[in-house]
């Protein structure tokens, strides 16, 4: 799960999530807290795209080249048989595009996430 929070702590959301790493890839993310680093968005931003429809918030992570939290392989299968959430990533946090768009309207009122808390 995958919860939200404004700057003032209070929740926003609570959204699905998983981090199942594609073998080869980076693994899972450790627990642990991270800093904020950008946003990437893509031409090709979609709900069954790469990084669903509103890119991948990007966090520094030791050892992980962009790893974030995004959406996409709404309708996809992977490998193991997984789609949605579930779906194999690089290292990434894979959740929804309602949970997406509730982390850009927080940037967009003005209120950017800072730090990706990961517990385990």
């Amino acid at each position: 799960m995958l919860t939200v929070y404004d700057g003032g702590g209070e929740v926003v959301g609570i959204y699905p999530a998983a981090n199942n790493a594609a073998r080869g890839s980076f693994g899972k993310l450790d627990a642990g807290e991270y800093d904020y680093v950008w946003h990437a968005v893509h031409v090709t931003d979609a709900p069954n795209s790469a990084f669903g429809s509103n890119g991948n918030f990007i966090f520094d992570v030791p050892g992980c080249e962009d790893c974030g939290i995004h959406s996409g392989r709404a309708y996809s299968t992977d490998l193991a048989g997984r789609s949605g959430v579930e779906y194999a990533t690089l290292g990434c946090i894979l959740t929804t595009d309602e949970a997406t768009m509730a982390i850009l309207r927080l940037f967009q009122q003005g209120d950017p996430v800072r730090t990706l808390s990961v517990w385990r």
